[in-house]
């Protein structure tokens, strides 16, 4: 009886007798189990999940938070919007009734920013110099390309920075702990 690895070629470690009868116990592959991770690899198509860090901050308290929402049906009230944006956060569950937040930035799952002024939800290539986001010149006059991320929100951002414009009925303990929540909990 021959043993077929992982890859169905001869060889392996026998299993069974050699008469024909069926195996008492699976086939081990002689093959390094990475060779058949790399070809599990290269045939299933990676899928990214629709996760996407949420980094709230409230100015009034100095506060700020990070939440990971996995459900793509919340997140989808950030698509299509652009940075400076303002956005009612009702669909991000009950405990968020009556916020209101504005999209200060963010960055794509290879981790490049969002730049303010580029209209697209894509990458580009821009020729950046001393003035310009997302780039800090080292000598006077140089200008280098860099990749940016346009200023419009999609599935394809990893992280998104949000900023409380108001806040809503429900306004918990969240946002009053810390050094700078005590601070202004003693001015009032």
């Amino acid at each position: 009886m021959i043993v077929l690895t992982s890859f169905g070629t001869p060889g392996g470690q026998l299993a069974g007798d050699q008469s024909g009868d069926e195996l008492d116990e699976p086939p081990i592959s002689t093959i390094d189990s990475r060779h058949s991770l790399l070809s599990c690899k290269q045939t299933k198509r990676r899928r990214y999940e629709g996760t996407m860090k949420l980094n709230i901050a409230y100015p009034v308290t100095g506060c700020q938070k990070v939440f990971e929402i996995d459900d793509d049906k919340k997140l989808r009230i950030f698509y299509e919007k652009r940075m400076a944006q303002e956005v009612e956060a009702d669909a991000l569950g009950d405990e968020w009734k009556g916020y209101i937040l504005r999209i200060t930035g963010g960055n794509d799952k290879q981790g490049f920013p969002m730049k303010q002024g580029v209209l697209t939800n894509g990458r580009v290539r821009l020729l950046l110099s001393k003035g310009h986001s997302c780039y800090r010149s080292r000598r006077a006059g140089e200008r280098k390309r860099k990749s940016v991320r346009g200023c419009i929100v999609d599935a394809n951002l990893s992280a998104l920075a949000l900023v409380i414009v108001k806040k809503g009925k429900r306004f918990s303990d969240l946002w009053r702990k810390g050094k700078a929540g005590d601070r202004v909990k003693n001015w009032y």
